[in-house]
């Protein structure tokens, strides 16, 4: 499958799909920082980039898969949470739409923070829906976390994925056992920008019956069906990932004692070069963590074997 990487970053939605799953090829870049672009040339010599989202022009069919990690600064619970609106960075989820509907992909995954679920009491993510089921996709998502990945921290991720409506319609029953009706469950949006008030409200229902503090101590742990679990509330586990999903199994980790490591750096910041590698640093931050855009990737190709 053909990718459009947008809003690529350093290229982490297309090393995951190249390196990771299989079975995809991306021919077309889309990032505006410059040295973002520079560790895309390194890594993925010969890809074209185009260097503004706003500018950039679709061909009918041309691409199999839209993938964006649209800005979340105005979404994250770090920053002014100012939304999607015009003016704002992660306002270019808006053109990520425009171009859903001059391409016309068989499928558009989407990444942001966690906090698009709750985002003004829910209307944020409402929107998201109503936008994707307004340019003609069915969307379902779930929240995976780079600590399910078996990462030492957490990282938690709003992972969306989107498809023509009603195409995978028989198909989509298999979410169940995918691990898409985690935390949030899953969902088929409709043109109807009302009947999604209904589901918000369950969202919304459900992320307080968690909580954000029950959120960030999740830990996850291994049955012997080696089937992940999310603890939610007391006495309460929902799965979030399978055996086809268990790439932290099959790849190099980190290091498993990771909570000897030091809590704060050792470098002496300034002193020791840090500025120098600001642009790097920033890239790191912005990026996506590979493990898990993989599981959404392969729920993709699982949705097209079904």
């Amino acid at each position: 499958m053909k990718i459009l990487d947008l809003l690529a970053g350093i290229g982490g939605f297309s090393y995951a799909a190249h390196n990771l799953v299989g079975g995809y090829t991306t021919t077309q870049f889309v990032e505006i920082d410059p040295y973002c672009q520079s560790v895309l040339r390194k890594n993925f010599p010969n890809i074209p980039i185009h260097d503004d989202i706003k500018t950039f022009k679709g061909k009918p069919k041309q691409f199999d898969v839209l993938t964006a990690g649209f800005p979340c600064q105005d979404l994250s619970v770090a920053g002014k949470q100012r939304g999607i609106g015009e003016g704002t960075r992660s306002g270019l989820f808006y053109e990520i739409i425009r171009l859903l509907g001059e391409i016309q992909p068989e499928f558009v995954l989407f990444e942001n923070v966690r906090n698009l679920l709750s985002h003004e009491n829910g209307t944020t993510f409402q929107e998201v829906l109503f936008q994707i089921a307004k340019a003609g996709y069915d969307a379902e998502w779930s929240l995976i976390s780079a600590r399910d990945m078996g990462a030492c921290h957490l990282r938690q991720r709003l992972w969306i994925i989107a498809y023509p409506t009603g195409k995978y319609k028989n198909r989509t029953e298999s979410s169940i056992q995918t691990g898409w009706d985690a935390t949030v469950g899953f969902s088929t949006a409709n043109s109807n920008k009302q009947g999604l008030e209904g589901r918000i409200l369950q969202v919304n229902q459900k992320l307080q019956e968690v909580g954000s503090s029950a959120q960030e101590d999740t830990s996850s742990t291994s049955n012997s069906n080696s089937q992940r679990t999310q603890s939610l509330t007391s006495g309460q586990t929902t799965p979030i990932w399978t055996d086809a999903f268990l790439f932290s199994q099959k790849k190099r980790t980190l290091e498993p004692d990771w909570r000897r490591y030091v809590s704060e750096p050792t470098l002496r910041r300034g002193d020791d070069g840090l500025s120098g590698r600001v642009a790097r640093l920033k890239a790191l931050g912005n990026s996506i963590v590979p493990n898990c855009a993989a599981v959404p990737l392969q729920r993709i190709k699982d949705l097209r074997s079904l």
